[in-house]
């Protein structure tokens, strides 16, 4: 099982154990829904609207606020209806990555949800905007570039650090 190492927190009043509850909790939530569409398959053709729903319902306390500084209100958003929202959320790189790892999880209904996911989900949402290169596992970069996600972010998503060695080798040759 894979850890999280957090550096450069001693002292400062970040609690790793609230991190960690957290991570758990957000698991069980999506293991739950996970088993409700598996439970009623007339959901399945919606995963995708269900996983953007649940980004807004995750943000819904910022967003009056943000919309706020975007002299936008949350009723005017709202009426833009599903596909505009939708389409809003992934031009947001974070939530773009999240919701094509999230709605592919969702859909696989044989794989059970772990904290590592909700890791794995928050790590690559914010790599992949910022990296050229980010190294994952197979399941990740298959969602990444089979969604043209990491394309459209300019980014290459390796699945081994052999990958990477190899990446490097061609592009500084001689060293």
């Amino acid at each position: 099982m894979k850890r999280v190492l957090l550096t450069g927190m001693s002292g400062t009043g970040y609690d790793r154990g609230a991190f960690y509850m957290m991570a758990q909790e957000r698991a069980r939530h999506e293991q739950s829904l996970a088993g409700l569409l598996t439970a009623d398959t007339s959901h399945k053709g919606k995963i995708d609207d269900i996983v953007a729903a649940r980004v807004l319902m995750e943000y819904r306390d910022d967003l009056p606020l943000l919309f706020a500084r975007a002299n936008v209100s949350v009723e005017s958003f709202m009426s833009k209806g599903k596909e505009w929202i939708t389409a809003f959320l992934r031009d947001i790189p974070l939530l773009a990555v999240r919701m094509a790892l999230a709605g592919q999880l969702l859909k696989n209904g044989s794989r059970a949800w772990s904290d590592n996911d909700s890791y794995d989900i928050d790590a690559l949402g914010a790599a992949l905007p910022y990296c050229d290169v980010v190294v994952t596992e197979k399941f990740a970069h298959h969602v990444l570039t089979k969604s043209g996600i990491a394309a459209c972010l300019n980014t290459r998503v390796l699945r081994s650090l052999s990958e990477l060695g190899d990446l490097l080798t061609r592009l500084v040759p001689n060293s």
